[in-house]
């Protein structure tokens, strides 16, 4: 598997907007797509970086694959390791019933896909670790 950033055009983004679920705080003109897993990773918006005690909107996420959306949302914050910076997201997870089963696919594309938008938007190569707070089944 293989996420690419992509800055979508106008009418992708109208696109993925119509299959998007969950909260859409700021539609971000920007994706990450593997398209030999037929996935894609958009984000929602939201105020993921900063600490969740300020009482702000988590950010929020997409992964669009097999016709199923998986909704994360959730927060991040930078820290240094072995002098490298490291992305550390807590994400909260709702999968569907029907891809249950698929568990460890689906954290493996949330966080290859995680690792791709990341750097594409800081336009940096970028360390990211996906700590799932919890994962619902729908």
């Amino acid at each position: 598997m293989a996420f690419h950033f992509v800055r979508l055009t106008p009418d992708a983004s109208a696109q993925l907007r119509r299959r998007a679920q969950g909260p859409v705080l700021g539609f971000v003109g920007s994706c990450a797509i593997d398209d030999d897993a037929g996935a894609t990773l958009v984000d929602l918006g939201g105020k993921p970086t900063l600490d969740p005690a300020m009482d702000e909107p988590p950010g929020h996420w997409n992964l669009m694959w097999q016709d199923h959306v998986i909704r994360a949302a959730g927060f991040y914050q930078g820290e240094t390791r072995d002098g490298a910076y490291v992305y550390r997201m807590s994400l909260h997870v709702t999968i569907p019933v029907a891809v249950q089963g698929e568990l460890q696919q689906i954290q493996q594309l949330l966080g290859d896909g995680m690792v791709a938008l990341i750097s594409g938007m800081s336009r940096r190569p970028s360390n990211v670790e996906v700590v799932y707070a919890s994962i619902a089944y729908e």
